[in-house]
């Protein structure tokens, strides 16, 4: 189980450093993966995550 909790520690900054270096907003990122602003904040703040 702490593999996990170490995998979501480093995935939620890769994803805010990635959209960022893209130049994307949330708005924008969540237009081109199809799904909501929030769902792509949620990401972001650790409070989910995205479905691979």
């Amino acid at each position: 189980m702490a593999e996990v909790a170490n995998i979501v520690r480093v995935r939620r900054p890769f994803i805010v450093e990635r959209r960022r270096i893209a130049g994307l907003t949330q708005e924008a990122l969540a237009a081109a993966l199809g799904v909501q602003r929030s769902t792509v904040a949620r990401w972001e703040t650790g409070a989910t995550e995205p479905m691979l």
